[in-house]
């Protein structure tokens, strides 16, 4: 396997958590046109969420890649701002697993006794991801990207929902929520420099064991290159929040790495 090929299988784990375009497009019903909402009421709804420090979940994942489905199961194992494991899985059996750091990634092949090492901010510049280690933890957990002191606030109604805009020197940042719980129903991020873009709906609000609402199915969208879009779908079975777990990944030393 070439590192161009790892590379691509290894992205289709970095956005494990991630998901596929939705087939039809959330619309929330209301009686009333909506009011533009003051912008400190869209703030407190966003940061007033239960701080998580870990996620362990289990997933059904569909990957969508130029036309191609593939689908697996996946562990998934978050620990903020340090970590990110995860692996998929076919019939029971581990093809692949990732482990993502602050300034590094690694990712093993089971089936081809294969292992590859990179930099962080090397795959997601391949790759066009529009935001660094910290802003993916912040996108996993669905809480906020960058700043918001640092930040231009602003409040419209879009599509039937109430939209924060968060702008900076390097990004622009949309929130939206749905007009009835204020639950994070989408988030849409741009790299004002780069123009590099992506997608993230979030779906499926469901109470955790903990008390917690999370959004069960997540729905990530990224442009590869130009022409090429690859999406994700990630439907939680089972949520476990803030308990710690165990992260294992060792790569066996017979695998060879990937050049």
């Amino acid at each position: 396997m070439n590192r161009a090929k790892a590379q691509t299988i290894c992205f289709t784990f970095l956005i494990v958590t991630f998901c596929i375009t939705c087939k039809t497009p959330i619309t929330v019903i209301t009686e009333k046109p909506l009011s533009v909402q003051p912008v400190d009421s869209l703030v407190q709804h966003l940061l007033s969420k239960p701080s998580l420090s870990w996620i362990d979940g289990r997933a059904n994942v569909t990957l969508l890649i130029e036309g191609s489905v593939q689908k697996f199961s996946s562990q998934i194992r978050i620990k903020r701002d340090s970590i990110f494991l995860a692996n998929g899985k076919k019939l029971s059996v581990e093809g692949g697993r990732i482990q993502i750091t602050k300034d590094s990634f690694y990712y093993i092949n089971r089936i081809d006794k294969t292992f590859l090492i990179d930099a962080y901010d090397s795959f997601a510049e391949n790759y066009n991801i529009p935001f660094g280690f910290e802003d993916l933890m912040n996108v996993l957990i669905g809480d906020p990207i960058h700043n918001l002191e640092n930040a231009s606030l602003a409040s419209y109604v879009i599509r039937k929902m109430h939209m924060l805009r968060q702008e900076d020197q390097k990004f622009q940042v949309d929130y939206f929520f749905d007009p009835v719980h204020f639950r994070l129903r989408e988030l849409h991020i741009r790299d004002l420099f780069t123009d590099r873009k992506g997608i993230i709906e979030y779906d499926d609000y469901k109470e955790t064991e903990q008390g917690i609402s999370f959004p069960y199915i997540r729905n990530f969208i990224f442009h590869q290159n130009i022409g090429q879009k690859i999406s994700l779908e990630v439907d939680f079975s089972k949520i476990d929040l803030n308990a710690p777990k165990a992260i294992k990944f060792s790569i066996p030393p017979s695998y060879s790495q990937i050049q």
